[in-house]
């Protein structure tokens, strides 16, 4: 048995450059893939295994391999979603990107014991299609298989707590914390849905407010999501953006992560709460906004949406400091 493991390894070494060549084309690759689909992910991580780490997975019992093709992980990556749904998405991304083998791929969601959530995330074994046009230097990678293991940030948390309290099979357990393991896993199961319904929510919510900031903006209570939508689509709001990235001398760009939920609060700080209020103090402090960002510096990197409102707050708190990027 050593024999063959000593063969495996060593075989295995001298196609270790072949499989990091491997993970650094598959990898960007599969960010970029997810980018044009506009699937947001936690993370995305590749790695080749190392040589005594396969030498060890060759000794573990339960499993003979028979030859280094029977060995999967070679290659491995790992796509982390956000929302369990999104599994799916990434699944079929894969499935139109990559060579799939079915015989050996397993999606572990479909065959689980009730108290096993934690580790049921999707492995396809790839390889790259053959496709003609590929430079050579790519094609003669077609031959390696890959694997690229998909599942949820709550599902990847468990496997991960799971891994380190050194729970492997539910046999070896005390039945009283098995029955503890199996409530953790449905409440787990249940976050993951419950996360999946907010976001929908909270979609639905963002469509709803689009009619109302137009139609009653008065009405409109600021909080970071209508604020979001009044910056994207208020037509008063979007030239001043405009006019105060003129003054500065620089292009606009998006707005920028974190801006609503800051720009809210500050906001309610100078007393304005509701989105007619806020048109309101745009439309009769325009110029105060406009001679403020004249007076201070260029920021440091690209100005963003919401930076009309930014100067605003600094205007209605006394007008010091500067706009921000």
């Amino acid at each position: 048995m050593e024999d063959r493991i000593g063969a495996m390894v060593a075989e295995f070494r001298s196609l270790q450059p072949l499989y990091e060549e491997l993970g650094a084309l598959v990898y960007p690759r599969l960010l970029q893939m997810l980018e044009s689909q506009r699937i947001r992910v936690h993370s995305v991580t590749y790695r080749v295994k190392h040589p005594d780490s396969l030498a060890e997975k060759l000794r573990r019992q339960g499993k003979e391999y028979r030859s280094l093709s029977d060995v999967t992980d070679l290659l491995g990556l790992r796509v982390i979603t956000y929302f369990a749904d999104d599994v799916d998405r990434v699944v079929a991304l894969v499935d139109g990107a990559f060579a799939v083998d079915p015989e050996r791929s397993v999606d572990k969601r479909r065959a689980q014991e009730p108290d096993r959530f934690g580790y049921a995330s999707v492995h396809k074994i790839c390889r790259l299609a053959a496709d003609p046009g590929e430079p050579a230097a790519v094609r003669r990678l077609a031959g390696l298989s890959f694997e690229i293991q998909i599942r949820s940030i709550l599902q990847h948390a468990w496997a991960e707590i799971e891994h380190d309290l050194g729970y492997k099979a539910a046999h070896t357990i005390p039945a009283p914390i098995r029955r503890r393991f199996s409530i953790l896993a449905s409440l787990l199961e249940l976050a993951d849905d419950e996360f999946i319904r907010l976001r929908n929510e909270l979609a639905a919510y963002s469509q709803q407010l689009s009619e109302a900031v137009r139609s009653r903006p008065e009405a409109v209570a600021i909080d970071p999501v209508s604020l979001a939508a009044f910056i994207r689509t208020d037509p008063a709001c979007r030239q001043l953006d405009e006019a105060v990235a003129g003054v500065l001398g620089a292009g606009l760009g998006e707005m920028a992560a974190g801006t609503p939920e800051a720009l809210a609060d500050q906001l309610r700080g100078v007393g304005i709460r509701t989105l007619g209020e806020l048109a309101a103090a745009l439309a009769k402090h325009r110029d105060r906004v406009l001679g403020l960002a004249r007076a201070a510096r260029a920021p440091e990197g690209s100005p963003r949406r919401g930076l009309g409102v930014e100067v605003l707050v600094q205007v209605l708190a006394g007008g010091g400091g500067e706009p921000g990027g």
